[in-house]
């Protein structure tokens, strides 16, 4: 089982979009899974809308700065999925990001910063995080890559809302750059990015 760990605070125009990408690449991967999503006291209606995805998301409020902490302990899942609330999936990428890591049988594999994986035994090993602050994400992923067996992917699998990454489709964010040939360029880009992606997993399967 993969347990897919969200933090949330304010991630009502974003949320939906998230979660129905990966749910998508979750179930084309065949694989059991269940989303446990931390909510930091959220004034609109994120709680609202993670509800509308029904059992297999748990939600729970918590305090800021505890949420992937609290989340991890509550999961059951062998492989635990830290995935952004505002993170849009290319579901090529991110297909193929997850499903390199469980086949090769990898504890702990990086993409970015916002979304990774870690083997339950991995995080076990690491001790996890023992104080969640906003750096504490560097040094759990210090230790991972110290103590287990780890993959670096360098292809970002998704993009975060509302700023345009390489992430290939999503001309509807055009309006957040600067203008027609800066989207020219970021679409150019997202497509290295994609053949970059391809290539990898060739490498990798």
């Amino acid at each position: 089982m993969i347990s897919v760990i969200m933090t949330t605070y304010n991630a009502e125009k974003t949320i939906r979009k998230a979660l129905e990408g990966l749910t998508s690449v979750l179930s084309e991967l065949g694989a059991d899974y269940e989303i446990v999503a931390t909510d930091n006291e959220s004034s609109d209606n994120t709680v609202e809308v993670l509800n509308e995805f029904g059992a297999r998301v748990k939600v729970m409020k918590c305090t800021r700065g505890l949420g992937r902490h609290v989340a991890a302990s509550m999961s059951r899942g062998d492989y635990l999925l830290f995935y952004d609330a505002d993170a849009y999936a290319n579901r090529e990428l991110l297909y193929n990001f997850l499903s390199t890591t469980i086949k090769r049988g990898v504890g702990f594999s990086l993409a970015h910063t916002g979304v990774y994986i870690a083997s339950r035994r991995c995080y076990s090993l690491t001790g996890g995080f023992p104080d969640l602050n906003f750096g504490e994400d560097f040094h759990f992923w210090a230790r991972a890559f110290t103590f287990c067996k780890s993959l670096y992917y360098p292809v970002r699998v998704a993009c975060n809302a509302p700023r345009l990454y390489a992430v290939r489709g999503y001309r509807g964010e055009r309006r957040y750059t600067k203008g027609l040939l800066h989207f020219i360029f970021r679409q150019l880009k997202n497509e290295v990015h994609r053949l970059r992606g391809l290539a990898l997993s060739k490498v990798f399967v």
